[in-house]
């Protein structure tokens, strides 16, 4: 054994330095963590709070609005009282009236009121009858008659009143507001109707003006440094901190401002507005949740029926009227990063009313929301930080003295070491009677055989343990060498990548024993075909490598060379093995590439060997192959394909066309679905190049189960529309159909869009029955018990399509397009589409032939009993925007 060198321990290297260092590791993470949790739990805590804040001042608001509803409600459903029961005494009608509107107190909340009788309800002779009272500008109540004269639009199509007609009799309606001419105050109008028998006779209506609206929201929010305002259900402001921004900018006579302006408007014209906006938009959807046929019904009478209601209004009109009576108040609430008057993040609560659907803002500054919290947030972090540092010392401290300090006297007594002459020499002296000590006495024992078995797991590590072979550890070691060994000597070499064909198959039906002892027996040939100097090495599974060093030879000749190890390896392997008794023939594919002066590592030239490998396979196996560079760049963009077509599956970027199949009159009765790939930077991607690498990868499974999916939902679609197609065809790959729980997932599939079984058609392949005949029969059994058609695809092209087609519980033959493209031109073709069309209706099947492009060719199959076609001629694959053009040209023409 070769000495070696003290190995000495700096300071950084320590296990006292690394145990400490761990522990201040471990106590910022600690502190992070700490922080970020206590920052998380206490700003949810802040947020909790501050909302609850905002909707207790909210509350207050809707609360003292309530209040004032209330009485307007009490007095239009006094008046409503009274008007039913002497709507003809008018002088004692207008003194009760008068009396109700003008009650003590109420001067600044009551702005005045009528009676609305409908036509002719109480004088035959009269049309207009109203009783209506209004303030003037010194705040007394007159009785106007304007609504009573002739000329002008009367009172029966006003906002106000034409809901009243189909209110029930313990309803009340909310006008939308409008402005009081005098104290420029927003004013709303309460509405109750007056029934007598069940006969509308009319209604009584109050005006509710919210004087000292913006006070109340003032007061409910000065607690916080808020602010507040209001807005009717139409988002137009009753109250707003700033007048000027929130009101008309153009003065009125009086000096004073024009009307209120909507949320919209003021979002438009300043956009730090947006956010707020948004909320309040997504608040006020809650006005059309009741959304119906009975609700749009109403809301198209109502605009009809009013001058004053268009669309729009008329549909929160209606979805008011529909709304339950005991709904209460909703709430929205939001964090916005910058507000207009605070100038910061602010917390926001929409509350909205039920009865009138106002929408009362509360508004609180983030700093606010915070300042209460912060002095005990950060009294809890330092208690907790100084807790775990005081913990964290007392661990460090204990693990120091019971096991750091121990191990680093070991380890300075380990600096005696251990010489290659006194193998049995104590390394370790100690006088530890614990754990420590016990460790010491047996890492002496042990030692000795760990240096015995030093050898052995040398050679586990570098071989093969089946094979005895090198392995991929000592491969690369081996052909590093090689390689730089060609670059001295400037001479080559050939790497030869090996791998048995068909040994899965075996494998799996005689069982890994036998496949192991075939390994075996593979390796000792190639030990006994190749030469001492070459390596020969397995690197997993069936999987071998030869080096063969080569002389300074000529390109030919070094070709020539790798040729006849090549053929001589073939050979050595064609002879049958005998395995358990029995005699068995396995062949190989061999990949071969060549590495000289030009620089391949290692694992390049073994992928280059890998690639030209498949490549032997692909043409058939049993066979070797040279690698050339666009055997790389195809394998390159195979794998780059591959990863893309993964990528697209989960991201939406397949889709599906379709194209029509029709009978002999022309009309389309169904359609196939075919797969499309619209990739984003290189375009569009055939599917004769990506479905084959789906199909090598496993891809086509998720990919078909997609398209099954989705030719389901677009099935359902059509048929809601009232499209006239049958059914839609999908083809299946044989991996995907041989799938165990495939029967299952068509079911789920159907039930999950609810579409009939028998509007779905899956096309599969004659490679649907090759490998296991027994299987796929029970499936397509499954299949038909279901309701599902199923088609085979591609009939004629295939090696067993007579053998089992009696076998098959089929509802279709498609002709391939291979036959009917010269079915014009070659008898051989048009004698071959005819048997297969009359074995085809002795059978009982349907039959469609695809790849149809001329008339010369329909007109043929038609007259040899082809009644159903598919192809260009009669239509591309379409979009689902296409197709339904197509269906409705079809239409049309028909």
């Amino acid at each position: 054994m070769r000495s070696t060198p003290d190995f000495n321990i700096h300071w950084y290297h320590s296990l006292q330095f690394r145990v400490s260092a761990i522990f201040l590791t471990i106590f910022f993470l600690i502190m992070v963590t700490i922080i970020a949790v206590v920052s998380a739990i206490g700003d949810h805590l802040i947020e909790n709070q501050a909302y609850l804040k905002l909707s207790k001042a909210g509350d207050k608001v809707v609360s003292e609005l309530n209040q004032r509803t209330t009485i307007a409600e009490s007095i239009v459903i006094s008046m409503a009282d009274i008007a039913k029961e002497i709507p003809a005494e008018d002088e004692r009608f207008a003194s009760l009236m008068l009396s109700l509107l003008d009650r003590a107190g109420s001067k600044h909340l009551i702005a005045g009121g009528g009676t609305w009788p409908e036509p002719y309800t109480f004088d035959k002779n009269i049309e207009r009858n109203s009783h209506f009272w209004g303030r003037d500008q010194n705040g007394k109540l007159n009785f106007y008659n304007d609504y009573n004269l002739p000329e002008g639009n009367g009172y029966h199509h006003e906002e106000w009143y034409v809901p009243a007609q189909h209110l029930g009799t313990n309803q009340r309606y909310w006008s939308k507001s409008y402005t009081d001419p005098y104290s420029l105050q927003p004013m709303v109008t309460v509405t109750a109707p007056l029934y007598d028998n069940n006969k509308f006779l009319g209604a009584t209506t109050v005006d509710l003006k919210l004087e000292g609206l913006q006070q109340l929201l003032h007061d409910a929010t000065k607690e916080f440094g808020g602010y507040a305002f209001a807005l009717d259900r139409n988002g137009r402001f009753l109250s707003f901190p700033d007048d000027k921004l929130a009101r008309l900018s153009v003065p009125s006579e009086n000096g004073g401002l024009l009307p209120y302006i909507t949320m919209e408007e003021l979002a438009k014209e300043f956009r730090t507005f947006e956010p707020l906006g948004r909320l309040l938009r997504i608040q006020n959807k809650s006005l059309g949740s009741h959304d119906d046929i009975q609700t749009d019904t109403l809301a198209t009478v109502l605009a009809n029926d009013s001058y004053q209601i268009d669309l729009p209004e008329a549909q929160i009109i209606a979805s008011l009227l529909n709304r339950p009576a005991t709904e209460t108040a909703q709430r929205a609430n939001e964090l916005i990063e910058r507000d207009y008057f605070l100038n910061e993040a602010v917390f926001v609560t929409v509350t909205t009313m039920p009865k009138t659907a106002w929408q009362i803002v509360t508004v609180m500054p983030n700093s606010s929301a915070r300042k209460d919290a912060k002095t005990l947030f950060n009294q809890l972090l330092m208690a907790t930080i100084f807790i775990v540092l005081i913990a964290m010392v007392l661990v460090w401290a204990l693990l120091r003295y019971h096991l750091t300090s121990p191990l680093f006297q070991l380890t300075q007594q380990l600096q005696e070491g251990l010489t290659d002459d006194h193998r049995s020499q104590q390394l370790i002296k100690t006088t530890d009677k614990g754990e420590l000590g016990a460790l010491t006495h047996w890492f002496n024992r042990k030692t000795e055989q760990l240096l015995e078995s030093q050898f052995q797991i040398k050679k586990l590590a570098f071989f093969d343990p089946l094979t005895g072979l090198p392995n991929r550890r000592l491969l690369h070691d081996r052909l590093n060498q090689r390689l730089a060994s060609a670059e001295r000597q400037r001479c080559s070499g050939a790497v030869m990548f090996l791998d048995l064909d068909h040994f899965k198959h075996l494998n799996d039906s005689l069982g890994h024993s036998i496949g192991d002892e075939l390994l075996i027996q593979v390796g000792n040939r190639l030990t006994e075909c190749l030469r001492k100097e070459d390596t020969i090495a397995r690197l997993g599974g069936d999987e071998f490598v030869v080096i063969v060093a080569l002389p300074r030879l000529n390109q030919d000749q070094i070709y020539e060379r790798a040729r006849i190890v090549a053929n001589k390896i073939i050979e050595a392997l064609d002879v049958p093995f005998e395995l358990n008794s029995n005699h068995f023939h396995i062949t190989t594919s061999i990949g071969i590439t060549f590495f000289n002066q030009a620089h391949f590592g290692a694992e390049e030239l073994l992928k280059q060997a890998d690639t030209a490998m498949y490549q032997a396979k692909s043409k058939g196996r049993h066979h070797y192959c040279f690698f050339e560079e666009n055997m790389q760049t195809k394998a390159d963009e195979r794998l780059r394909i591959e990863a893309e077509l993964r990528y697209a599956i989960t991201h939406n970027e397949l889709n599906l066309v379709y194209q029509p199949q029709v009978n002999s009159e022309g009309e389309c009765e169904s359609v196939e679905t075919l797969l499309r790939w619209n990739h984003p930077k290189r375009g569009f991607i055939s599917p004769d190049e990506f479905i084959p690498i789906a199909e090598e990868s496993g891809l086509i499974i998720p990919l078909g189960h997609w398209v099954i999916e989705q030719a389901c939902s677009q099935m359902k679609k059509w048929y809601t529309q009232g499209k006239p197609i049958r059914y839609i065809a999908v083809n299946v790959s044989p991996l995907q159909f041989n799938q165990a729980n495939f029967v299952n997932d068509v079911k789920a599939s159907l039930h999950r869009f609810q579409i009939k079984p028998e509007e779905l058609m899956l096309e599969i392949t004659e490679g649907v029955i090759i490998d296991d005949t027994e299987s796929a029969i029970t499936k397509m059994h499954s299949l038909k018990e279901l309701g599902v058609k199923i088609s085979m695809d591609d009939f004629g092209t295939g090696y067993s399509s007579l053998t089992y087609l009696r076998l098959l519980p089929l509802d279709e033959l498609k002709i391939d397009k291979s036959f009917i493209n010269d079915i014009t031109t070659d008898p051989n073709d048009a004698v071959i589409v005819g048997n297969i069309i009359s074995m085809t209706h002795e059978l009982g099947y349907s039959v469609i032939a695809e790849g149809v492009e001329t008339l010369e060719q329909q007109q043929l199959l038609l007259k040899q009993g082809c009644k159903h076609y598919q192809g260009y001629y009669f239509s591309k694959p379409l979009n689902e925007e296409d197709l339904e053009k197509y269906l409705t040209c079809e239409t049309l023409t028909a």
